[in-house]
């Protein structure tokens, strides 16, 4: 009785854990698809322009182009211009504006 009770608790968990994460993963996705930048990620290597570089989620990454800088000429889009997204290491978003 109490292993299967200690089982159901862990799948519980494991199972609440993983619907987390794919949450995560997919309003990141959302947000680089929509041309901005992804929410629940670490940034390395950003440039100068106030955002470009690679974000980190656990298990995905994002390397984005862009213009972030409010300063920009008029015309020119602003935020995400470039996006290539990767799941485990396996792209699964190339978008270009």
């Amino acid at each position: 009785m109490l292993k299967t009770k200690k089982r159901r608790t862990i799948l519980t968990v494991c199972i609440v854990l993983l619907a987390v994460w794919a949450l995560l993963f997919a309003i990141d996705t959302l947000s680089v698809v929509n041309w901005k930048k992804p929410i629940f990620t670490v940034s390395f290597g950003s440039a100068d322009d106030g955002g470009s570089g690679g974000y980190y989620g656990l298990g995905y990454a994002f390397q984005i182009k862009g213009n972030f800088l409010p300063d920009s000429a008029p015309g020119t889009p602003t935020g995400v211009t470039e996006a290539e997204g990767k799941l485990f290491g396996i792209r699964f978003l190339n978008r270009e504006r």
